[in-house]
């Protein structure tokens, strides 16, 4: 007779492998879509050189995009994530704003070379362009939802739907701003970049919205 823990363990097991197998698949074929509009610009490949560099067939390509322009921008996934992650593991006490910033600016190397290297084909590619919008729209939902969570606000309240927009736009004109720029200053003129962007939120408003 089996044993029902045992039996749930090993489905949880099987499916939690079968989860890490598929988020590695997806993360190979975005990888692969953008080093090759990298090296052989965006309609320089095909989706079957995309599942070569991968060892899978178009099929399973499918499974994950519904083409290149949807594939190349699931690199971008990894970046957003690692926003989250950071904004999950920051001190919630400090302004809310003041956090936000903070977040983009400890971005880690590895999020920072995802912009740089995203940022060449986003600027050239209609079809990634629109991608891209429509990724943003998700992920100023899910900021939103972050900085409910962290902070005890709503995350249906226009207020914090604006913010989490607001602060998308700023990362993005920001970050593509000092690396067109060389990196100016480092991170710190990346900060003074996202701080000048910021002051058109009234920080204290924000704030007094968090602390209700």
């Amino acid at each position: 007779m089996r044993k029902k823990g045992r039996t749930v363990g090993r489905v949880t097991d099987s499916s939690g492998l079968r989860e890490r197998k598929k988020d590695a698949t997806r993360r190979a074929l975005a990888e692969a879509a953008l080093c090759l509009a990298l090296e052989h610009g965006y309609d320089g490949f095909t989706i079957a050189d995309v599942t070569d560099a991968v060892g899978v067939s178009r099929r399973t390509f499918s499974n994950y995009f519904p083409g290149k322009a949807e594939c190349i921008v699931g690199s971008v996934d990894e970046v957003i994530s690692g926003f989250f992650e950071l904004a999950r593991a920051s001190d919630p006490t400090r302004g809310v704003v003041d956090l936000l910033i903070e977040i983009i600016v400890s971005a880690n190397e590895q999020i920072l070379l995802g912009f740089e290297r995203f940022h060449t084909i986003l600027a050239t590619v209609p079809e990634v362009q629109a991608q891209i919008y429509a990724l943003d729209q998700r992920a100023a939902t899910a900021i939103a939802a972050e900085i409910g969570a962290l902070f005890g606000i709503d995350p249906g309240d226009v207020r914090v739907e604006l913010l989490s927009s607001v602060a998308m736009a700023a990362a993005h004109t920001c970050i593509e701003r000092w690396l067109a720029g060389g990196k100016t200053d480092g991170r710190d003129g990346l900060r003074a970049l996202l701080e000048q962007a910021m002051t058109v939120i009234d920080r204290a408003a924000v704030d007094q919205l968090a602390r209700r």
